[in-house]
Protein backbone atom coordinates (compact mmCIF):
# COMPACT_ATOMS: atom_id res chain seq x y z
CA UNK A 1 0.00 0.00 0.00
CA UNK A 2 2.67 2.33 0.87
CA UNK A 3 4.35 0.89 -2.83
CA UNK A 4 1.22 2.45 -4.43
CA UNK A 5 0.84 6.12 -2.38
CA UNK A 6 4.25 6.39 -3.42
CA UNK A 7 3.58 5.74 -7.00
CA UNK A 8 0.98 7.68 -7.17
CA UNK A 9 2.83 10.51 -5.45
CA UNK A 10 5.34 10.04 -8.19
CA UNK A 11 2.82 9.54 -11.10
CA UNK A 12 1.34 13.01 -10.04
CA UNK A 13 4.60 14.64 -9.52
CA UNK A 14 5.68 13.89 -13.19
CA UNK A 15 2.14 14.85 -14.69
CA UNK A 16 2.50 17.79 -13.26
CA UNK A 17 6.06 18.43 -14.48
CA UNK A 18 4.49 17.86 -17.66
CA UNK A 19 1.80 20.01 -17.08
CA UNK A 20 4.30 22.89 -16.17
CA UNK A 21 6.66 22.66 -19.28
CA UNK A 22 3.79 22.56 -21.45
CA UNK A 23 2.53 25.78 -19.55
CA UNK A 24 6.15 27.51 -20.32
CA UNK A 25 6.24 26.48 -23.56
CA UNK A 26 3.24 28.20 -24.27
CA UNK A 27 4.02 30.85 -22.68
CA UNK A 28 7.37 30.96 -24.23
CA UNK A 29 6.01 30.79 -28.39
CA UNK A 30 3.19 33.39 -27.57
CA UNK A 31 6.09 35.91 -26.08
CA UNK A 32 8.46 35.01 -29.30
CA UNK A 33 4.86 35.40 -31.97
CA UNK A 34 4.15 38.95 -29.82
CA UNK A 35 7.60 39.95 -30.57
CA UNK A 36 7.73 38.84 -34.43
CA UNK A 37 4.36 40.64 -34.53
CA UNK A 38 6.12 43.79 -32.63
CA UNK A 39 9.26 43.69 -35.13
CA UNK A 40 6.71 43.23 -38.48
CA UNK A 41 5.10 46.64 -37.08
CA UNK A 42 8.00 48.24 -36.54
CA UNK A 43 9.48 47.26 -39.65
CA UNK A 44 6.16 48.05 -41.79
CA UNK A 45 6.33 51.85 -39.64
CA UNK A 46 9.88 52.01 -40.66
CA UNK A 47 8.67 51.33 -44.44
CA UNK A 48 6.02 54.05 -44.30
CA UNK A 49 8.15 56.34 -43.05
CA UNK A 50 10.85 56.15 -45.55
CA UNK A 51 8.27 56.32 -48.13
CA UNK A 52 6.69 59.69 -46.80
CA UNK A 53 10.35 60.63 -46.81
CA UNK A 54 11.17 60.38 -50.30
CA UNK A 55 8.26 61.61 -51.74
CA UNK A 56 8.65 64.59 -49.63
CA UNK A 57 12.18 65.07 -50.53
CA UNK A 58 10.77 64.04 -54.33
CA UNK A 59 8.37 67.13 -53.91
CA UNK A 60 11.25 69.48 -52.91
CA UNK A 61 13.40 68.56 -55.55
CA UNK A 62 10.55 69.42 -57.94
CA UNK A 63 10.22 72.54 -56.47
CA UNK A 64 13.66 73.49 -56.56
CA UNK A 65 14.04 72.18 -60.09
CA UNK A 66 11.04 74.56 -61.11
CA UNK A 67 12.85 77.66 -59.18
CA UNK A 68 15.83 77.23 -60.52
CA UNK A 69 14.45 77.08 -64.25
CA UNK A 70 12.50 80.07 -63.57
CA UNK A 71 15.33 82.04 -62.44
CA UNK A 72 17.51 80.82 -65.17
CA UNK A 73 14.89 81.97 -67.56
CA UNK A 74 15.25 85.50 -65.70
CA UNK A 75 18.98 85.54 -65.97
CA UNK A 76 18.75 84.81 -69.88
CA UNK A 77 16.52 87.63 -70.17
CA UNK A 78 18.43 90.08 -68.60
CA UNK A 79 21.38 88.75 -70.27
CA UNK A 80 19.85 89.03 -73.71
CA UNK A 81 19.04 92.67 -72.28
CA UNK A 82 22.02 93.55 -71.72
CA UNK A 83 24.20 92.06 -74.83
CA UNK A 84 21.27 93.79 -76.40
CA UNK A 85 22.43 97.32 -75.29
CA UNK A 86 25.95 96.48 -75.92
CA UNK A 87 25.13 96.23 -79.54
CA UNK A 88 23.00 99.64 -79.07
CA UNK A 89 26.39 101.12 -78.20
CA UNK A 90 28.77 99.36 -80.69
CA UNK A 91 26.33 101.18 -83.22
Amino acid sequence: EHNTVVKEKSDLEEQMNQEQTAHDKAIADMQQHEQDLLDRQKEQSQIALDKAVLEIEKKYQEQIEKLKTDKQSEVDKYQQKYFDLLEQLKK
